[in-house]
């Protein structure tokens, strides 16, 4: 998938999560700030892998970042595995603690938005035809659950993230 597709299903997941999160809460000013803050982490989140591609919409911006992990890992290798979502879970975990206490509701709903949208992205690359490797640094096998071609059908998996948050939305509220 390219990064629009990936934005939007990784921001559509957090929104489905956040507003699971705060379901039969208030609908004030500070709820609505966290589910936004929280859709704006998953958008980011839904990113976060592709940065090991100096060409993806995140690596450009930090290309920094972005060589040094393509020349160590190569595309679709450490940031596009389940051992990585833990990894980044437990940084921001170790690193919550250093966040300013007026912060703290919306950086845990950042935080799982972002947790969120990187899980999105796993899932989506896991559709395409080249997959993900599932069980890396042990194994370089990539495991696939369809054969959809990233670029040619990244409307289709839109259409799909849209509709099912959108149907999520209307029966849960």
């Amino acid at each position: 998938m390219k990064g629009t597709a990936h934005k939007i299903a990784g921001a559509c997941s957090a929104l489905v999560v956040s507003s699971w999160m705060f379901r039969g809460g208030s609908s004030d000013a500070v709820t609505v700030l966290a589910i936004g803050s929280s859709v704006v982490g998953g958008a980011l989140g839904g990113l976060l892998p592709d940065i090991d591609h100096p060409g993806s919409t995140l690596g450009r911006r930090v290309r920094i970042l972005s060589k040094p992990i393509n020349m160590l890992f190569g595309h679709r290798g450490l940031t596009h595995t389940p051992l990585a979502l833990f990894l980044l879970t437990y940084l921001l975990f170790v690193c919550s603690g250093w966040i300013p206490w007026e912060w703290k509701g919306y950086e845990l709903s950042f935080c799982m938005g972002l947790i969120t949208g990187y899980a999105s992205h796993l899932l989506l690359d896991s559709l395409t035809l080249s997959g993900i490797p599932l069980l890396y640094p042990f194994s370089a096998r990539t495991f696939r659950l369809a054969r959809l071609r990233t670029g040619r059908d990244d409307w289709l998996v839109i259409l799909l993230t849209l509709g099912i948050t959108v149907t999520y939305l209307y029966y849960a509220i």
